[in-house]
C-alpha cells in the first residue's frame, strides 16, 4: 500500500519536512506518483506507526459497537437508525472530499 506524502504525515503524525528530509536522504523512496511505501514507514517509523493503526482500531471499534447497538433486536428505535446512516453517509462524503484535496494538492506540487 503507498500513501501520498502529506497524507502519510498526517496518518503518523509527523511534520512533512521529516518526510521530505528522509526522502532527500535516501532513507525513504517515492514511487513515481509521490507516494511512500507503507512498509518503509512502518520500519523508519515504528512508535508512530503503531500508534497510527491503534487509533483505527479505536475508531473501528467504536463504530462496530454502535451499528452492533442499532442493529439488536431491543434497538427498535427507528430515529437513531436513521441518525446513524446519516452519520455514516457524512463520514464517507468527508472521506471523499479529503481524497479529492490531496489529489488537488499533489497536482498542485507536480506543477
Amino acid at each position: 500500500m503507498h500513501l501520498y506524502l502529506h497524507k502519510a504525515s498526517k496518518k503518523l503524525g509527523i511534520h512533512p519536512r521529516l518526510l521530505k528530509a528522509d526522502v532527500k536522504n535516501g532513507r525513504l523512496h517515492l514511487n513515481d506518483d509521490g507516494c511512500v511505501d507503507c512498509e518503509q514507514l512502518k520500519e523508519l517509523y515504528p512508535d508512530q506507526w503503531q500508534r497510527a493503526y491503534e487509533s483505527n482500531l479505536d475508531y473501528y471499534e467504536g463504530m462496530k459497537e454502535t451499528a452492533k447497538q442499532l442493529t439488536s433486536p431491543d434497538a427498535s428505535d427507528l430515529e437513531a437508525k436513521r441518525l446513524y446512516r446519516a452519520i455514516r453517509k457524512l463520514e464517507a462524503e468527508n472521506y471523499s472530499l479529503r481524497k479529492r484535496v490531496a489529489d488537488l494538492e499533489a497536482k498542485l506540487h507536480v506543477q
